[in-house]
């Protein structure tokens, strides 16, 4: 069966060029919300009904029924995660024949052009979704409000489901990661010891924090894993919408600025507050970030690797010491035990840090899943989606099945010895690790990491510092930490309270309701990014200010040829148009 996906992906791709050249699918099958009659494309599935509710944990048929999955995110084909395959197929009789996305927007762009989906499609964006919508290649999920009652039956959905109605006439494709929110996109740390060594010096601009840097570095020339330390490792596979990607988590994140919207080239503040602004123009924030990694550099404290490093292998340096200052804590680096020598990074607050924290968002985010009209068997394909946004599902999905990591005790959700020894890096009995599961989905139906499950009282994501999850062990360089700063069990507790309050942002969720970016727009923008993109690497190598400033004229001069005002313009309107809707579902806009 996965064989037989791929060769009907590997055909897709190769045919999509042909096929777009031919017009559009939109025609082809039923119109949107339309019958779950027709043939699913590459699928062995049975014709046997077997669906139900979706509330029990087996339809009364043992037969075995394929549906085909399109998941949009990289590695996710389940290869890894036998266990889950096994799980669902006893659960619910279903096979799943699954066509990873690997990240790659060509992929579901193939099966558009093909104007046929895989039973269950995830999409990424809100152009995709439109034109499957509109191209009658979605069911309508109204129609079938009885077999989806953790979708309909849930209130923390509702504002989700009549945002999507009102948007394309129907929910036809679910969106994700719901409701409350909470914590911080990024956060900043650097290396504790070395911090400590200098007499913690007060950091007031970002002139001081590439000084202090530079006397870590000093302090420091070569990790004790023998690697170069550098104040910043970056990496250059986030690049777009013409900006580097390292950018967010080094520059914007920390300052409290954020994009408009999904592909925006426009910086606005994060709570929403002022107007919008092109991050290329001369006189932006985000400007001021990419001429501060020039001042970096010319300090010595960019790893000249960077312009051609990947993700992958900053994270590898990070983990040997590498850097001195990171923007996210998901890389861990150093020994916080030791009561003698511990060493490694914890968040350090410069006086100018303004950290950005997650948005509630009541209509969901853009990534969201939807069932095919041509699917065969709707039933069952309604019964494991309904599974997926439910609390079972969602609690399966990030924490794997009961008694595996953890188990019920006194109604908490308490880690298993074989966590306690192995964490999430633990390998099931039946095949892969939790992790290969929840990559596989991406999302869950709520922002999970800060849901309250209402069968435990603790978050659907269960946390190490979670301390009826898991006993806490002694850190040294944590009590250290604390011994300055106070005794903190979440970061976003002390960003949130430290210097009263002035260091957190939250997030506005207008960019949720923004229009899509129109495609000759879009179009614009990658052959502006064709641009601006080298020339910002370049710009932040440049042998002295004068070189970096002919390299961004000239850029910025190609790029207005090019119609680089035109899209801010748009992208501004779209924006001021979106806080007038955002504001009737409940957002707060300043």
């Amino acid at each position: 069966m996965k064989r037989r996906m791929k060769k009907l992906l590997a055909l897709l791709l190769c045919s999509a060029t042909l096929l777009t050249a031919c017009g559009s699918p939109g025609d082809a099958g039923s119109s949107a919300g339309g019958s779950d009659s027709g043939s699913s494309a590459g699928t062995e599935s049975s014709e046997s009904d077997g669906g139900g509710s979706g509330q029990e944990n087996n339809s009364e048929s043992k037969e075995t029924t394929t549906l085909t999955f399109y998941s949009m995110f990289a590695g996710s084909n389940l290869d890894d995660a036998e266990w889950f395959r096994k799980l669902i197929r006893e659960k619910f009789n279903i096979e799943l024949d699954v066509a990873a996305g690997n990240g790659d927007d060509s992929v579901i762009q193939a099966f558009l052009a093909s104007g046929e989906l895989t039973d269950i499609t995830a999409f990424r964006d809100a152009q995709s979704y439109q034109a499957a919508a509109q191209g009658g290649m979605l069911i309508n999920l109204d129609d079938y409000k009885d077999k989806l009652p953790n979708l309909y039956e849930n209130p923390d959905y509702e504002a989700a489901i009549a945002h999507t109605r009102d948007l394309y006439g129907g929910l036809y494709a679910m969106p994700t990661q719901i409701g409350e929110n909470g914590g911080l996109f990024a956060v900043p740390q650097m290396r504790w010891d070395l911090y400590q060594q200098l007499g913690r010096p007060k950091i007031e601009t970002p002139e001081d924090l590439l000084t202090v840097l530079k006397q870590m570095q000093e302090l420091e020339p070569v990790s004790r894993e023998g690697a170069n330390t550098y104040g910043f490792q970056l990496w250059n596979d986030w690049d777009g919408d013409v900006m580097l990607g390292f950018m967010m988590g080094l520059w914007r994140l920390p300052t409290g600025y954020y994009a408009t919207g999904p592909g925006g080239i426009c910086e606005i503040k994060a709570d929403g507050s002022g107007a919008p602004k092109g991050m290329f123009d001369e006189d932006s924030h985000y400007m001021e970030g990419i001429r501060f990694m020039f001042q970096a550099n010319q300090m010595g404290l960019i790893d000249p690797d960077s312009a051609s490093q990947n993700e992958e292998a900053m994270n590898s340096k990070i983990m040997n010491g590498g850097a001195l200052f990171t923007g996210y804590d998901s890389v861990k680096y150093g020994d916080t035990e030791s009561a003698e020598g511990f060493y490694g990074l914890a968040t350090v607050l410069p006086e100018y840090f303004q950290c950005v924290a997650n948005a509630d968002r009541p209509v969901g985010y853009r990534w969201r899943y939807g069932i095919s009209s041509k699917c065969k068997n709707v039933d069952k394909a309604l019964e494991l989606l309904n599974w997926y946004y439910g609390p079972e599902g969602i609690n399966t999905i990030l924490n794997g099945p009961e008694g595996v990591l953890w188990e019920w005790k006194d109604g908490k959700q308490v880690a298993t010895q074989t966590y306690l020894d192995q964490g999430r890096t633990s390998v099931l009995a039946e095949g892969g690790t939790v992790s290969n599961a929840s990559s596989f989905w991406g999302v869950t139906g709520y922002n999970h990491n800060y849901k309250i499950n209402p069968e435990s009282g603790q978050t659907y994501r269960l946390k190490d510092t979670d301390p009826d999850f898991r006993p806490q062990a002694a850190d040294a360089m944590k009590a250290d930490w604390q011994s300055v700063y106070g005794e903190y069990s979440a970061m976003y507790d002390y960003v949130a309270e430290a210097d009263g309050g002035k260091h957190l942002i939250r997030l506005n969720s207008i960019g949720d309701f923004i229009e899509p970016k129109p495609d000759e727009m879009d179009s614009i923008t990658k052959q502006i990014d064709a641009i601006v993109i080298p020339a910002q690497w370049q710009a932040i190598f440049a042998k002295d200010e004068a070189e970096f400033n002919a390299i961004i004229d000239q850029a910025r001069a190609d790029a207005e040829a090019l119609g680089y005002s035109r899209v801010v313009e748009d992208e501004t309107a779209r924006w001021e148009a979106a806080k007038k809707i955002a504001e009737n579902y409940g957002v707060k806009v300043d």
